[in-house]
């Protein structure tokens, strides 16, 4: 699950320091390893050649890291680069090299270009693929696997060789904008954040009083009815696996934020 633990932080934005404060290796430096149309290797290609007009299917994978407060580290790819460049998008992409495990290459390309170490790093869409083309004819085809993990935003350094500015954002947030305004996003970041979404949060019957699964709810009405406030909100059946004192803190913060 995607926890968010205690009272939801507004969403908080930043800029990478015009000098790096940690080297990333250039692409020059780096290759990635092409794939067939089963998703076998079949060699490798330069980072810095790999991207053109007719890119070909390749490794890769996504990140979305979050902080204790269930916050997602969305980032803006910087203005230099070949493919997407100055759009939002998740926390981290990369290509893992010859032989590297992707958690590994996650971890590793999450300390080289944001300065963070990642934690309770897991794989939830283990066979995403997409194609995309961005406005100058760039394409990206990958076969790239979807992670998630936690991170400690006072360890945060952006390269601005990889990112010009970030934002942290309240999860049931970034499931909104991807929902609603998919353009303001990366493609992948688009289509992966609603396919998290589905599998990582819990389903809208039943019993459920997690903090973050009332939060988004009672947003949820509010956007569904049109209104600023509602009348009475009821937790029909308690969760067990909840303890009572989340559950009430919860609503008892949605009282005094005015939205019941």
């Amino acid at each position: 699950m995607i926890d968010a633990p205690g009272k939801p932080a507004e969403a908080t934005f930043g800029a990478a320091p015009a000098a790096p404060t940690t080297g990333v290796p250039a692409a020059t430096d780096d290759v990635v390893v092409l794939l067939d149309d089963d998703g076998a290797a079949i060699g490798t290609c330069p980072r810095a050649e790999v991207h053109t007009h007719d890119t070909p299917l390749h490794r890769a994978f996504s990140s979305y890291l979050l902080d204790d407060a269930g916050r997602l580290l969305l980032t803006r790819r910087a203005l230099t680069k070949v493919a997407w460049p100055g759009v939002w998008t998740n926390t981290c992409c990369g290509h893992p090299r010859p032989d590297e495990p992707t958690q590994d290459a996650v971890s590793r390309r999450v300390r080289e270009e944001l300065g963070l170490d990642v934690t309770q790093l897991r794989v939830v869409l283990p066979s995403y693929r997409y194609r995309a083309v961005d406005a100058s004819g760039i394409v990206e085809h990958e076969i790239c696997p979807v992670l998630v993990g936690r991170i400690d935003p006072a360890q945060l350094e952006p390269h601005p060789d990889e990112v010009c500015e970030w934002a942290w954002v309240a999860w049931p947030d970034a499931v909104h904008l991807a929902r609603r305004t998919p353009a303001l996003l990366s493609p992948w970041a688009a289509e992966q954040i609603v396919l998290l979404a589905e599998q990582l949060e819990p389903p809208r019957t039943g019993r459920c009083g997690r903090p973050d699964y009332l939060r988004q709810a009672i947003d949820d009405s509010l956007r569904r009815l049109r209104t600023d406030v509602l009348d009475l909100y009821y937790v029909h059946r308690l969760d067990p696996d909840v303890p009572l004192e989340d559950t009430w803190g919860a609503m008892a913060e949605m009282v005094q934020a005015g939205k019941v």
